[in-house]
């Protein structure tokens, strides 16, 4: 189990002289700054290589923008778990994520900050010092691969890290740490983790990741406390000082932290033991088993993961393709129900006279009839998302500016109904009342600043979605809507009304 994290620091300003004399501790925790730099060229020639569809994929932006129209959310590589909507929230909520905020400029100070890598026991492995302005992502590879050279090649590691979401992203995308990455098991921080979307926490939270126990990964956090009282001393010495007083600093936290091993090792056992009782008490008093819990745990990862249903904005495109699919869909099930009536009678020619492949036969019938089944079944689903039923006509719905309405507002009301269920579930640690140990209030106040962060965006979704709704009603007064749309909207368009105070949701009401 390793943790990362950087720390900012304004040292030593340019132009004050050159660097002291060479003078490095026998037993450095630091990399190389060759081998940091070898490092960012590497990341940086693969990146570039890639330029070609940035550009595209900016080009496309500003396409979607100049129409209001939203990508097309969905997942961007088979192993990342999360649509692409939720890493970019995340990336965007991050200092970490943003490589090109500053956090000390490299234009006045000579070193800006050290990250470092630290081990399950908050014992330094190795730091990096960082002379850019922003997190580039390369010094977490240069930590990460000097880590692989010293354990074994089959080993797992468990990594900790601000932005765990964006590191595996950009490690799926680019193809870093190649040789190592099915070695890896990424995970957020925990005091960051409530920073992140609802979706980011069901995937990387480590309270809820196998292998992870009760690791919080802010050791680093707890070695910049450590080591705070350096400060003063280390904005006005030369570099080669600065290393190695960090050292000696290190060199002296590892022998104190050595006595006191057994009695960590004591507490946390302890620890462990009281939350398996707990665990195995409540999980007695739910009456429910260990393997119905985790389907059903598997099947909310599942459901509140999916990608975001798009908005287009002004355009008539999703109206349009609404329409085309019913259409498609209708062919397709007039199709298969002719070819499942000729499959049935060919098999039970086959039976009547005992033909030797009526067997592969009736195969063929069953598979047929199965999937005509599922083209039924998504027919009747989008023609139930259009308002229309299997007679009506669809000519002329196309263009509709009702629809297109409709469109938009199905998929607004599900970005409301997931952000406040995702609120549901963030506010279950806040609203519980049962007695919390320092941590425990620690983490019940990053969860309640982050709820409170979010609700803003509910806000904007909601206020999108009343608009939305009233521009319907408006077409329906005006007769520009289809026939029986006004029960419609009555009955599945009403607007979620919904105020807060913090900690609960004091009610709902459905408003015409």
């Amino acid at each position: 189990m390793a943790h990362l994290h950087s720390r900012a620091r304004r040292l030593k300003g340019k132009g004050q002289g050159g660097r002291d004399p060479p003078r490095s501790h026998p037993d450095s925790h630091f990399i190389k700054e060759e081998d940091a730099a070898r490092t960012e060229a590497y990341i940086d020639g693969v990146r570039s290589a890639g330029d070609a569809d940035t550009r595209r994929e900016k080009r496309q932006k500003a396409m979607r923008d100049a129409l209001a129209e939203e990508p097309i959310d969905g997942y961007k590589h088979p192993q990342l778990r999360l649509p692409t909507s939720t890493l970019d929230a995340c990336e965007s909520s991050f200092t970490a994520a943003n490589e090109n905020r500053e956090k000390a400029s490299p234009q006045f100070f000579e070193d800006t900050a050290i990250m470092g890598l630290l081990c399950r026991h908050d014992r330094v492995l190795w730091l990096v010092n960082m002379h850019s302005a922003g997190e580039k992502q390369f010094n977490v590879f240069a930590l990460i691969e000097q880590l692989f050279q010293e354990i074994p090649r089959d080993i797992r590691v468990g990594l900790l890290y601000d932005v765990a979401c964006g590191l595996e992203r950009s490690c799926r995308r680019w193809g870093f740490l190649e040789r190592y990455i099915d070695h890896l098991e990424f995970a957020v921080s925990v005091f960051h983790a409530f920073g992140h979307e609802w979706a980011c926490q069901l995937i990387y939270h480590p309270r809820k990741r196998e292998g992870f126990g009760f690791t919080n990964g802010e050791g680093c956090e707890r070695f910049w406390h450590s080591i705070s009282h350096l400060i003063a001393n280390l904005r006005i010495c030369g570099h080669p000082n600065r290393i190695y007083t960090l050292d000696m600093q290190i060199e002296h936290a590892d022998k104190s932290s050595l006595k006191r091993l057994g009695d960590w090792i004591r507490r946390r056992h302890a620890h462990s033991a009281e939350k398996r009782r707990d665990t195995e008490k409540a999980l007695a008093d739910s009456g429910k088993s260990v393997a119905f819990l985790r389907a059903q745990w598997a099947l909310q990862v599942e459901a509140q993961t999916k990608p975001l249903p798009r908005f287009v904005g002004r355009t008539k495109k999703k109206g349009q393709d609404a329409v085309n699919a019913v259409l498609l869909l209708r062919t397709s099930v007039k199709f298969r129900k002719a070819q499942v009536a000729e499959l049935r009678q060919e098999f039970l020619d086959a039976v009547m006279d005992a033909e030797p492949d009526a067997p592969l036969r009736k195969i063929a019938f069953e598979s047929a009839s199965e999937s005509l089944e599922k083209a039924q079944s998504e027919l009747d689903r989008k023609e139930s998302a259009l308002g229309v039923t299997e007679r009506q006509s669809l000519n002329g719905l196309g263009s509709s500016q009702y629809l297109q309405l409709k469109m938009n507002a199905r998929a607004l009301k599900r970005r409301l109904r997931d952000r406040l269920r995702a609120r549901k579930f963030e506010l279950d640690r806040v609203e519980q009342s049962f007695r919390r140990l320092v941590n425990e209030q620690k983490l019940y106040t990053h969860t309640e600043s982050a709820v409170k962060r979010r609700e803003p965006t509910i806000s904007k979704v909601n206020s999108e979605y009343n608009k939305l709704c009233r521009e319907m009603s408006r077409l329906v007064a005006e007769g520009k809507a289809p026939c029986g749309e006004w029960k419609s909207l009555q009955k599945g368009y009403g607007s979620w009304m919904w105020t807060t105070r913090f900690g609960r949701m004091s009610g709902w009401t459905t408003m015409r």
